[in-house]
């Protein structure tokens, strides 16, 4: 696994091929442009590219969805007061597509992982909602649930009051990634519930709006 892949530009009779994050994609030049098509399970796009002849390369990237995600839980999460809770979860992805040539990189499109859209508030912009389960134990395992973007995130209440998650709000695209043992993972994230104070750790800053409001570390609900 990588986090990007580059091919030569194709040739005529010479299409080019590469698979990353669970796509398969194709390129193919004809007399009239580039043919395009990425698949997975299903296709997932198909399209066409007028591209210059000659050096250069399509480079494919995995990438972190470009606008805020409000993440919520399919399980209800409850911390008491004093009470931690430590988890995998599984963040959306997106691929984008880049030409490469004459040492410039130019993004042609972006691909978003399926079931990902994005939303406007009118607090924070815009924003990608995301519903996701908690995986409590081990590192998820790639051979059963294929390519992924995971993030390990600690929650603890420091208040006096039973604090309810509902949900998260956190800039991804702000967070390193990397490959590790066939996983594409995002640096830990903690929150601090009922402090009114910064989390302990911190891989990503917050918006400046939420730390003037007192409401921690992207914490949008299940205030104390």
């Amino acid at each position: 696994m990588a986090l990007s892949l580059d091919v030569p530009l194709p040739r005529s009779g010479l299409p080019t091929r590469l698979e990353l994050g669970g796509l398969q994609w194709f390129f193919e030049r004809t007399p009239n442009g580039v043919r395009g098509l990425a698949l997975g399970s299903e296709p997932r796009w198909k399209g066409w590219l007028g591209l210059p002849e000659g050096e250069g390369c399509l480079r494919v990237s995995i990438r972190c969805p470009g606008w805020p995600l409000e993440l919520a839980f399919e399980e209800e999460i409850l911390l008491a007061p004093g009470g931690r809770l430590r988890a995998w979860v599984r963040f959306p992805m997106e691929q984008r597509v880049e030409l490469v040539r004459g040492g410039e990189c130019l993004e042609l499109f972006r691909l978003p992982e399926e079931g990902l859209r994005t939303a406007w508030g009118e607090n924070g912009g815009y924003f990608h909602p995301w519903k996701s389960s908690l995986r409590v134990g081990t590192r998820p395992d790639p051979k059963r649930g294929g390519p992924g973007l995971w993030c390990r995130i600690y929650l603890a209440n420091e208040g006096r009051r039973t604090a309810r998650v509902e949900t998260l709000r956190l800039d991804a695209g702000k967070g390193g990634l990397r490959e590790m043992g066939g996983l594409y993972l995002l640096a830990p994230l903690r929150w601090v519930f009922g402090s009114g104070s910064a989390p302990q750790r911190r891989a990503w800053e917050r918006h400046s709006q939420e730390r003037q409001n007192g409401e921690g570390p992207g914490i949008r609900k299940g205030r104390m």
